[in-house]
């Protein structure tokens, strides 16, 4: 008999317009994904999602520049891989979004960044559910 896969679930932001979240370790995960949800509107912001390795025997978070994976903007902005962050507008429970975090072991540590300021009077929350 198979040992049923439970996910693990990390509320990297929580109702934020700023703020960067923790780092998440996904080098021991299969099939990260970002679950993005908007409540309330939403008219500007930008989340970008970042990956940075550094030995686990330093014990502290990398301090220098993260490589960006993916970034969220407004239809304004013209950037490669962008998804409209004011598709997220509607009240409460708010719109959702994913991001699949391609192939296992494809990061090392992922953390999401608000790059500019979420405004319109809404917020912004990122789960990260991955297996083991």
């Amino acid at each position: 008999m198979s040992t049923p896969i439970t996910p693990i679930r990390l509320l990297l932001l929580d109702g934020v317009t700023t703020g960067t979240s923790l780092a998440f370790p996904c080098q021991d995960y299969t099939a990260p994904a970002l679950y993005i949800t908007g409540t309330g509107t939403i008219t500007a912001g930008t989340l970008i999602v970042e990956e940075a390795y550094w030995p686990p025997d330093l014990g502290s978070t990398y301090a220098g520049t993260w490589s960006t994976i993916y970034t969220i903007v407004p239809p304004a902005t013209t950037a490669a891989a962008s998804i409209d962050l004011t598709a997220l507008t509607g009240g409460s429970p708010g719109k959702q979004m994913s991001i699949k975090l391609t192939g296992p072991n494809a990061y090392a540590n992922v953390r999401v960044r608000v790059g500019a300021t979420v405004t319109g009077g809404g917020t912004v929350s990122v789960e990260l559910v991955a297996t083991v």
